[in-house]
């Protein structure tokens, strides 16, 4: 198969059996991401292994996921044991570096700059001395869980998605959310959806997880 010329709009994920590289590829990925592809979550991080099939399809499909999608992807670590991709919503994401409160913090450790393309620069470079805590910020954590994380003498209050410091009856709805989307997409795909389809369904989905 020429990844480059493959083109799965054109063919729905049901004609692919589990095990098949194309459907492993398309489910996995939109299940995983389906917080950040369905609007309910400003990010996910999405970690493949360099020099396997399923990276060659990230590759051959990045530009035609995204455009499908309506998202943004950055590499924020590449190595020879593995690749992380950050799977964004890029108007979400500007709205939250833009947050007095986040630029003050982020400031305070050494990011210069909020645009977001500069930070995820910044964040890329301090991806380097291992996974840094101000990630959760990008991800769409709430700052004070964030900061709650980073401070020993915190008390944990619940985990899930993050450890949670704050609020637990909010982050447990969240959770929850997030939970019911991938359910939600694992079942239209289960239905034959095409998985560039999937965001025609968005309203019915996000009325149905709201629920």
């Amino acid at each position: 198969m020429n990844l480059k010329q493959f083109d799965i709009s054109s063919r729905c994920l049901n004609e692919y059996e589990s095990g098949d590289e194309v459907f492993d590829f398309y489910n996995r990925f939109l299940v995983h991401c389906a917080p950040t592809l369905l609007s309910v979550k400003p990010a996910s991080l999405y970690c493949m292994k360099p020099a396997t099939k399923h990276f060659e399809l990230w590759c051959a499909q990045r530009s035609q996921i995204e455009s499908a999608y309506g998202i943004k992807s950055f590499i924020l670590k590449e190595t020879t044991s593995q690749v992380v991709v950050l799977i964004y919503n890029l108007k979400w994401l500007e709205r939250i570096l833009n947050s007095s409160k986040v630029e003050l913090f982020l400031k305070e450790l050494g990011y210069n700059g909020f645009e977001v393309e500069t930070s995820l620069n910044q964040l890329r470079t301090n991806f380097i001395k291992g996974c840094p805590h101000e990630l959760g910020i990008f991800l769409g954590y709430p700052l004070e869980d964030v900061k709650g994380f980073m401070t020993s003498h915190s008390e944990c209050l619940m985990c899930g998605y993050w450890k949670v410091y704050s609020r637990p009856d909010e982050a447990r709805r969240i959770f929850s959310l997030y939970d019911q989307t991938k359910e939600l997409v694992k079942s239209a795909l289960v239905g034959g959806v095409n998985p560039h389809d999937i965001l025609k369904h968005h309203s019915g989905l996000r009325l149905k997880a709201a629920v």
